[in-house]
């Protein structure tokens, strides 16, 4: 019996791509790679400038690319929070910085955007982890080629300023390396979740390493879930999900000396607690617009070394907690335009689990979990790389929901 025609749709069916699915899934690396700011790798490459670039290189070269492969749009809920950013600089405790970090963000959502276009799901998770191996394998070779300068305290930064952005790159790559896309033969993916488990033991990035122990979480989660046809089983499964959950989040507070102990890390959290309660006092005070997006933490901004003076720490260069750093940049308004846009990609990434019968239909809900788990001890939510994965997420869940089947895939098949 012939497949319905929604699951042999080209933008979501595994296939060959041609030169133009080859170019795009390059433009889409190349652009999340750019987004972490590898400045080590050469200082011109640092700051937003980069991503301006290499985001226009890839609008133009999509453009010129004829026919893409699907017919996605973007979120409306994406069109209002960029909107309200811009309308924010007015606002703003900088105005004209707050603007121009918007810009570039619209820029970077178009530019991920259009390379999408001629991608599928799956090619997408591919890009992702071709990010992951392509910045350890360049970190290890600028470590080797000139000794020291990959390394941040002693820890391997690699092509970044800091061993949490290359951690943070390696998690996503493992996050999506677990859904085994394009590799006919196993050992490839244990071999490449290998590679990049130990590129981030080598960062020493405890935020990465638990972020990886929960995608593997919610991908056993996920291919129990596909195996259960009826709604009572996939029910009790879930509650059982958030049952044990509570459960652990339960015993790390309560245990949390022990724990840290363990990790070999302070009761501040590496200092995060005292950043946690001063960016706090700092958002109450102005809590309905915030500073203003973009002009709190940008090199050289006045809130910012207000901060690392007031709390004597230079390394408080972020708010440490992407949802604090959310109410502080846009305040409690940005924060609602912010939030509905990750919570309508989450409920359409849940609807799209199962939807074909390949691994990429959980990519999405695997994507924006990671995201919101990571954002407790990292702020990513207002950061490129962090926007480009959101984005990314976001266009993954339009690409499936546009060829969503009457009828729901049996199984999702999900392997570890």
């Amino acid at each position: 019996m012939a497949e319905p025609a929604s699951l042999t749709e080209p933008s979501i069916q595994r296939g060959r791509a041609g030169v133009r699915g080859r170019v795009a899934t390059v433009l889409l690396c190349v652009l999340v790679l750019m987004s972490g700011n590898p400045s080590s790798l050469a200082p011109w490459l640092g700051g937003y400038q980069s991503i301006v670039a290499m985001s226009l290189i890839a609008i133009v070269i999509c453009s010129l690319m004829n026919k893409p492969r699907n017919g996605i749009k973007i979120s409306g809920f994406l069109w209002v929070f960029l909107i309200y950013l811009s309308l924010s600089s007015y606002s703003s405790s900088n105005s004209r910085l707050t603007l121009y970090t918007a810009v570039i963000f619209a820029l970077l959502a178009l530019a991920v955007f259009m390379i999408a276009r001629h991608l599928s799901a799956e090619e997408v998770g591919v890009s992702l982890i071709y990010v992951g191996v392509t910045a350890l394998t360049a970190s290890l070779i600028l470590e080797i080629a000139a000794p020291g300068k990959a390394l941040d305290a002693g820890m391997l930064s690699g092509i970044y300023s800091h061993k949490n952005i290359l951690g943070f790159m390696l998690s996503i790559a493992f996050t999506a390396n677990l859904y085994a896309f394009a590799f006919r033969k196993i050992w490839v993916k244990y071999a490449i979740g290998l590679f990049l488990l130990l590129g981030i033991y080598r960062t020493d990035s405890t935020t990465a390493m638990l972020a990886c122990v929960f995608s593997a979480a919610i991908v056993s989660y996920l291919r129990l879930h596909s195996k259960i046809v009826s709604r009572s089983g996939r029910t009790v499964l879930t509650l059982t999900m958030l049952a044990f959950t509570a459960f652990v989040l339960d015993t790390i507070l309560n245990e949390s000396g022990t724990i840290l102990s363990l990790l070999g890390k302070s009761p501040t959290l590496s200092a995060r607690t005292g950043i946690w309660e001063f960016v706090t006092h700092l958002w109450l005070q102005q809590p309905w617009n915030g500073y203003g997006f973009g002009a709190v933490w940008s090199d050289g901004s006045p809130m910012r070394v207000f901060i690392q003076e007031s709390l004597r720490n230079p390394a408080a260069t972020h708010a440490h907690n992407g949802y604090l750093d959310v109410l502080l940049q846009t305040g409690i308004v940005g924060a609602l335009t912010f939030f509905c846009l990750i919570l309508s990609i989450f409920v359409k990434a849940w609807k799209t689990i199962g939807v074909t019968s390949q691994a990429s239909s959980g990519l999405p809900f695997a994507l924006i979990s990671f995201m919101l788990f990571y954002n407790v001890a990292e702020s990513r939510f207002y950061n490129p790389a962090g926007w480009a994965v959101i984005i990314i997420a976001s266009i993954c869940v339009n690409v499936m929901s546009a060829h969503k089947p009457n009828i729901r895939s049996k199984g999702v098949r999900i392997t570890l």
